[in-house]
């Protein structure tokens, strides 16, 4: 069943904007600038900027990197300056990764854990792994189909 929610979602990366393209009763912002192919991404002093002057209530941020102590990164340093707009602009940011990530430092840190109101994993994690991350809101989903 798709929803007829409507939703605006602002993006600065081609890959999430095409997929976001598709729902009906969306309202798509995509962030210009310097495209980047390494990351299917755009960036840009004047991106950030437009960012920083919208409303936003949910901010969904991506890492590369979950470390319970070191938290987030990402590989490419350019991604920075617009997570940490959008952590700072939002009024809830929610931090999503794969369980692949969890443990992991990319060069690129962006933002302690503690800057998220949830953090979502996505797959499998043992009990091992989850303990350096008890004393954080993460919540971990996996597929049941």
């Amino acid at each position: 069943m798709r929803s007829t929610m409507s939703l605006s979602v602002i993006c600065y990366s081609m890959n999430v904007a095409a997929l976001v393209a598709r729902r009906p009763a969306t309202q798509l912002m995509l962030m210009g600038g310097l495209y980047h192919p390494s990351s299917q991404s755009f960036s840009s002093e004047e991106g950030q900027s437009y960012l920083r002057k919208l409303g936003i209530n949910k901010a969904f941020i991506s890492a590369g990197g979950v470390h319970a102590n070191r938290g987030a990164s990402c590989s490419n340093f350019h991604e920075t300056a617009v997570k940490q707009a959008a952590i700072a602009t939002a009024i809830e940011s929610i931090l999503v990764a794969d369980a692949s990530k969890l443990d992991s430092l990319k060069p690129a840190f962006f933002a302690d854990l503690h800057a998220f109101s949830r953090i979502i994993i996505g797959g499998a994690v043992s009990r091992e792994h989850r303990k350096p991350f008890k004393h954080l809101p993460v919540e971990y989903v996996t597929r049941t189909d």
